[in-house]
């Protein structure tokens, strides 16, 4: 699943990383180009180091304390964090962590996706209703999703001959993937997407 993930994270429109938890330091193992893009930093300045470097004064301890628990325990999480660019702007960032199953190797693999929502949010971060979404809850929705892209549209992909035909499935893959990120971007009301259907897309 994690060499299905990097085949298909540069083509997702957000940032994507990939961390190894139970590995010293907890590096990153693999960011795409939307997340060099946003940050201002480069492959070689992120790659093999843990992301704390993209955290800082304002940077609040109750959330990193939150998400180390959480990966302590194999569980997903989602909080909001003030996080800051290479040239040092600050930006409030809606950070996924969700566990990926690795035959054989448990789950210290984690998927992190992430949204800058300064824009929108300025930089309040009351993270009480986010820390109240489930491991399963977030799990059902995300890893759901995710098996569409992996399985379903893999095999879109493949059979894909014409330029045509391989628009239309990245097409269908940006489309499933905007899915995950509208479950992350409005997860603290999750009463609210008790009828999310990740496969929504997939129908048109």
């Amino acid at each position: 699943m994690l060499e299905k993930l990097i085949k298909f994270a540069e083509y997702f429109p957000y940032c994507v990383t990939i961390v190894d938890v139970k590995q010293t330091g907890r590096p990153c193992l693999y960011a795409n180009k939307k997340f060099f893009e946003n940050t201002g930093y480069h492959p070689q300045e992120a790659i093999g180091r843990n992301l704390a470097f993209l955290q800082g004064e304002a940077t609040q301890e109750e959330s990193r304390n939150f998400m180390r628990k959480a990966f302590r325990d194999g569980a997903a999480c989602i909080q909001d964090l003030i996080n800051y660019k290479k040239d040092g702007t600050p930006f409030l960032n809606r950070l996924l962590m969700v566990p990926l199953e690795q035959a054989n190797r448990g789950t210290h693999i984690y998927i992190g996706i992430q949204n800058d929502v300064t824009e929108s949010r300025g930089f309040e971060h009351d993270n009480t209703l986010l820390s109240k979404v489930t491991d399963g809850e977030i799990k059902h929705h995300i890893n759901n999703a995710l098996t569409i892209i992996f399985f379903t549209l893999e095999s879109n992909l493949r059979k894909a001959k014409s330029p045509e035909e391989i628009q239309h499935s990245i097409l269908l893959l940006t489309q499933t993937f905007s899915r995950i990120n509208e479950f992350i971007l409005n997860a603290e009301n999750i009463s609210e997407l008790d009828n999310f259907d990740p496969s929504s897309p997939m129908k048109n």
